[in-house]
């Protein structure tokens, strides 16, 4: 269901390119090429205070789990990246069914932790899918705003709440 979600998008943009853009891409081979890649560490990069962040999270004994709006591929994504091995949950939408902002991703990943809802903290960059959705979900919630605020901010959030 995922590979075929991702073609009908890669279709979709295919479609609004002018023809002459279009007309020697092979679309089958394109997709399978594209889709691909971006199963790879490669093709995605971390934030430059991930490690540290992690780390430190990581040092303090917190639990940690990944809820995400993608597909199987996240899994070796996360291991080509080196970070695989911090998280206690993986969650991505291709398995529960569910995309972010339903509650039902986030209480899937609170099920996984097995943490009670209260206690946990989400942390995400999209108001809607990752701040609505876990408050909705009875979780707290870090904003992660690139402009005003990095990782290094949940931390000294973390701090100032000790």
């Amino acid at each position: 269901v995922e590979r075929e979600w991702w073609r009908w998008i890669v279709e979709t943009v295919l479609d609004k390119l002018p023809e002459s853009q279009t007309a020697n891409i092979e679309r089958h081979a394109f997709f399978e090429v594209l889709f691909e890649s971006y199963r790879k560490g490669t093709a995605w990069s971390l934030y430059p205070e991930t490690q540290q962040v992690l780390s430190a999270l990581r040092d303090r004994g917190m639990a940690m789990g990944v809820v995400s709006n993608f597909d199987s591929r996240l899994l070796n994504i996360l291991a080509e990246l080196e970070i695989d091995h911090v998280f206690e949950a993986i969650i991505h939408s291709g398995a529960v069914g569910f995309r972010k902002p339903h509650p039902t991703i986030f209480s899937e990943a609170v099920r996984q932790l097995g943490a009670e809802k209260e206690c946990c903290l989400h942390v995400g960059d999209d108001p809607v899918a990752d701040g609505r959705g876990a408050r909705d979900a009875g979780l707290q919630v870090f904003e992660l705003d690139r402009q005003s605020t990095d990782l290094l901010g949940l931390l000294t959030t973390l701090d100032g709440e000790a």
